[in-house]
């Protein structure tokens, strides 16, 4: 069933180019754009692939996974609980999949189309958002079925854990302490629900208990979406009733994965995936040795700069981090660097694709604020610049003061000519950056289209460098399909996640936590910088468990007049607003882009053999977040770093 899921949401992602393409083709050529482009994508190809390919997901154990608890658990007591937590999962999912029905039933009576001319029906793809919960559900099952089965299959571990009591022996400390941990985890998952369930709490208590449950759930080993939708779904019905939890689960899937601004990532994710698969990369970072070697921490700063180029080409966040981390970490674990530093650098070039433009988030505070969409999109530059170039100072620091986290390469025999005649490594990489700044800049491509012809360009280049190194069409097509799988399980992941987070971020409105804040720090009356110095840790705070875009919608309206009061400037505050937003997606202990990327390093095809855990990501992480807020600071002291080039375009 799996299978059938994976070929479809494969479909879907085949239209989506097609469609993309078309359309561009159309619209240049011919002055003609395919009509409900747009709207087909965001409501006929997301919802299908995301959707069909969670079961793909699910069947591969691909979901993005905190195993900190799980891993100190003996292996019998960690399959029990797997196996109950997955009893949890199956019923979440098929409450979002009988809901989701439900929808679609009633958007097929009324024949829902899109209020765009020519309208584009939307009622048939939200039967297909049910197959593919469904799918889910059904594979969770299985999955489920599958951790009892091999836990009562373990019959002799039980005995030898009898012996072993027996003779007095102790169970190992690690079990022992993770035991008593999981307990007590369980203790406080149990009282919140039951206190948000049966207890008289304001709506500001409830809403502060679904961010703990949120989090004891997702350290307790259930997978983060799932952990944060089931706390969610517990906060609104202890808020508002049972109606609104219906209300919420009958949409949620579909309107979560129905988004044109995020059709960008599964197009950044397989482009990633074709450079890595077909082997470009590993060329274009020999070139980089070459060139970089000498520095401390060279190929760490050239993925720093190459997320700074990919920012400034697709503003995806997500997107870049899984094409950086596909590519680079591999490179610099077989160079010798440290986990640590190898997904650090990965995970802070990420956070550089909303700061530097073209930026969504920018776009959106800009519509929030009332502020010019172009003068804020040109305050992100000089920042972002200068957030690129502190983290590459940051890198070079540390390797001189720790030279063993990133040995140099040995450039014993590498002549000048030898490093000139390397950069024709980097020409396909070259041209498909160039394709999509280009496109973007020239006002020929939007984000989605620029990854989906940096797609192609990858696909044409990737395939031609297979062709020289011998490689036979029938591998070029394992190549292909490889990457498309890649694709599938993980932008369905991601999206697992997003689904999750749509919920809580209603709780949240709901329970009117993060106005409470807000209002709280107002009412304090505080200078310019003391409030921005509080408002830096209230960020962060929300940042660990919000979606950066619903973190920002729900404190702009509150937030605006008190800081025009002190004197902030509305273009600069969306410079901090989305630095602060980016570093929320690192830290811990829900920081997504951190999920991400253990999720990515945990592919043996990425980490080379080596476990790299989620400890090891958040500790990577942490140099890069605090030179983040060192940059906030350094714009708080001189807030015309923000606000001269935008001046500078406006007095031209």
């Amino acid at each position: 069933m799996s299978g059938l899921a994976s070929f479809g949401a494969g479909v879907a992602l085949v239209l989506l180019v097609l469609n993309i393409c078309v359309d561009v083709v159309g619209r240049t050529f011919f002055h003609t754009p395919f009509p409900g482009t747009l709207e087909y994508t965001a409501y006929w190809w997301m919802p299908a692939l995301t959707l069909l390919a969670f079961a793909v997901t699910e069947r591969g154990q691909e979901h993005i996974k905190v195993t900190i608890m799980l891993d100190a658990l003996p292996l019998r007591m960690r399959q029990l609980v797997e196996g109950s937590f997955g009893i949890v999962a199956v019923l979440l999912t098929a409450a979002l999949a009988y809901y989701t029905l439900v929808d679609a039933l009633q958007s097929a009576r009324v024949g829902q189309t899109t209020p765009s001319a020519p309208p584009v029906p939307i009622w048939p793809f939200k039967f297909v958002a049910v197959v593919g919960l469904a799918l889910l559900t059904l594979q969770a099952a299985a999955t489920t079925y599958r951790y009892f089965a091999r836990y009562l299959a373990r019959e002799r571990d039980v005995h030898e854990f009898s012996d072993i009591q027996a003779t007095g022996a102790p169970a190992p400390r690690k079990h022992r302490i993770g035991g008593f941990v999981f307990f007590a985890g369980l203790l406080v998952a149990a009282a919140a629900v039951l206190t948000m369930a049966f207890g008289d709490l304001p709506k500001e208590m409830i809403g502060a208990m679904v961010i703990i449950l949120s989090i004891v759930l997702l350290l307790m080993g259930i997978p983060v979406g799932i952990a944060i939708l089931g706390a969610a779904v517990v906060g609104l019905w202890s808020l508002s009733g049972l109606r609104v939890v219906t209300s919420t689960l009958k949409a949620v899937a579909f309107d979560g994965a129905a988004s044109w601004s995020y059709s960008v990532i599964p197009m950044f994710i397989l482009m990633g995936m074709i450079l890595w698969k077909s082997g470009l990369t590993t060329s274009a970072f020999e070139t980089a040795r070459r060139w970089l070697g000498w520095m401390p921490g060279g190929l760490a700063v050239a993925t720093n700069f190459a997320g700074a180029i990919l920012a400034a080409s697709s503003g995806s966040t997500i997107g870049i981090t899984y094409a950086l981390g596909r590519v680079s970490i591999p490179e610099m674990l077989r160079s010798g660097y440290s986990p640590q530093l190898a997904v650090g650098s990965v995970a802070a070039a990420g956070t550089l694709g909303q700061i530097i433009p073209p930026s969504l988030l920018l776009v959106v505070y800009a519509g929030a604020a009332s502020v010019p969409v172009g003068q804020q999109l040109l305050a992100g530059v000089v920042p972002g610049l200068i957030l690129a170039a502190a983290f590459a100072l940051l890198i070079v620091v540390m390797v001189i003061l720790k030279p063993s986290m990133a040995p140099r390469a040995d450039m014993t025999g590498i002549s000048w000519g030898m490093r000139f005649e390397s950069l024709g490594n980097l020409l396909p990489i070259a041209v498909v950056v160039a394709i999509i700044i280009g496109g973007l800049f020239a006002g020929i491509f939007t984000a989605t289209e620029s990854g989906v012809f940096g797609m192609l360009a990858a696909l044409v280049f990737g395939t031609i460098h297979q062709l020289r190194s011998g490689d036979s069409w029938r591998q070029i097509g394992v190549t292909l399909r490889e990457s498309i799988v890649g694709t599938l399980t993980g932008t369905a992941s991601v999206f697992l996640l997003i689904i999750g987070v749509v919920v809580l971020t209603r709780a949240m409105a709901l329970s009117q936590v993060p106005n409470t804040l807000a209002t709280v720090i107002v009412d304090m009356g505080l200078d310019r910088v003391e409030l921005l110095l509080i408002l830096i840790v209230v960020y962060l705070v929300l940042g660990m468990f919000m979606d950066t875009l619903a973190m920002m919608l729900l404190t702009i309206p509150v937030l605006l007049a008190p800081l025009k009061a002190v004197g902030v400037d509305p273009l600069w505050f969306g410079v901090f607003l989305v630095v602060m937003a980016e570093v929320g997606l690192l830290t811990p202990p829900l920081g997504i882009l951190s999920f991400i990327v253990h999720r990515i390093a945990s592919d043996p095809a990425t980490n080379l053999g080596r476990r790299i855990s989620l400890a090891t990501v958040f500790v990577g992480v942490m140099p890069f977040a605090l030179t983040s807020i060192f940059v906030v600071l350094l714009l708080i002291a001189i807030p015309d770093i923000v606000t001269w080039l935008p001046g500078a375009s406006a007095s031209q």
